[in-house]
């Protein structure tokens, strides 16, 4: 049997996929419609590389752990812990999966990214609530998790503006790296 706050839990975490995934959507459109704003590159999807679709992922984790802070009256004890897995794990599952099944298929497929994206948040989710269920780990333990939420949160952002030359960052549609360039008139009427 559920305790009142696991119960909550639960409830939250359902909730939390959803927001995850409907937001995160947004993310893949939010750079272009602000114009190119660059605080909205921080978040937001700047060109089609794997690297920013894992923003897509790990900001709507983020500003969800935010919420479930203000509506969860106690904390439990590994929230910090549970959060920074999902926020760690679904990026990592999305990378492990797209690039897994794209070796297999030879290409990337829209459908399948979806459904990528999608049980990256499942399987981060789940974590997190099974995190948060679990005996306490510790101070230490939980002030690193916040670090590492931290320090990738620094590594989303500085690597929107400055990517290494990898292929996780390369845009497969431009070949270029960082913020995609504006298309030049004759592009966009073609």
């Amino acid at each position: 049997m559920l305790s009142p706050v696991q119960h909550r839990i639960r409830r939250l975490d359902i909730w939390g996929i959803a927001f995850v995934v409907v937001v995160g959507s947004l993310l893949h459109f939010v750079w272009e419609w602000s114009g190119r704003s660059a605080a909205v590159a921080a978040i937001g999807a700047v060109n089609e590389s794997v690297w920013e679709h894992l923003k897509l992922a790990f900001w709507p984790i983020v500003g969800w752990g935010i919420i479930e802070l203000a509506v969860l009256r106690r904390l439990p004890p590994n929230f910090c812990l549970a959060k920074a897995a999902a926020a760690c794990v679904a990026p990592l599952a999305i990378v492990v999966i797209f690039y897994g099944y794209t070796t297999v298929l030879g290409r990337s497929l829209l459908a399948l990214d979806i459904v990528v994206f999608v049980a990256a948040v499942v399987a981060g989710q789940l974590l997190s609530r099974a995190l948060m269920s679990a005996p306490c780990r510790g101070r230490t333990v939980n002030t690193v998790a916040c670090l590492a939420i931290v320090l990738l949160a620094l590594a989303f952002v500085v690597f929107t503006f400055a990517p290494p030359r990898l292929p996780l960052f390369r845009d497969p549609i431009s070949g270029g790296y960082g913020p995609s360039p504006r298309p030049s008139p004759q592009q966009s009427s073609a």
